[in-house]
């Protein structure tokens, strides 16, 4: 159990320095963040469905996908499972993983931002195959995919969210270093 401060911040005989307070209630911005990234994970499970069907041999491979149908398939779960893992970590006052979130979220507005004049940033080569019509909504999505990384960004490092974390990391450092059991984050 996670000792409460006694009256002069330490409990008795503590070799550690004074026991760090819980964290107030979790802000309410951390709810909104964790709902972005959720729909985050939505719209990169959209691109790589209709990735998978366009990029699909059209039975050139009999009842298989093609490479590129199953590399897309594979990366889209990859995506998909860091996007959610992140909101549950960050959620739970995991420094860490914030961190993680940024830097993913980052790199998913310059990809997303190439991805929007329809050109490949690797190559310079046309980034959408099929019709028309199918790169209109990977643009739209990628719009979108970039709106709600920024989102993400900007609300995870907002003054009320940085000291949540930061009375986290303090109990997180505390419990590593006497050896007892983190709290559950309200």
């Amino acid at each position: 159990m996670y000792p409460q401060p006694g009256p002069y911040g330490s409990p008795s005989g503590s070799p550690y320095g004074p026991v760090p307070p819980l964290p107030g209630p979790r802000p309410s911005t951390m709810a909104h963040v964790r709902l972005v990234q959720f729909a985050a994970a939505a719209i990169v499970a959209v691109q790589g469905i209709l990735s998978v069907i366009f990029t699909a041999d059209s039975g050139r491979n009999g009842p298989y996908l093609s490479t590129a149908a199953t590399g897309e398939l594979i990366g889209t779960v990859i995506q998909v499972g860091l996007i959610v893992t992140v909101a549950i970590q960050s959620h739970n006052g995991i420094n860490a993983w914030r961190i993680v979130g940024t830097i993913c979220a980052s790199v998913t507005i310059v990809t997303a931002l190439f991805s929007l004049t329809g050109r490949s940033m690797f190559f310079g080569t046309r980034l959408y195959g099929g019709t028309d019509g199918y790169a209109v909504v990977q643009m739209l999505l990628a719009g979108l995919l970039a709106a709600a990384a920024i989102t993400a960004i900007v609300m995870w490092w907002t003054r009320e969210v940085n000291r949540w974390f930061e009375g986290w990391s303090r109990v997180r450092r505390y419990a590593a270093a006497t050896g007892l059991q983190v709290p559950p984050v309200h």
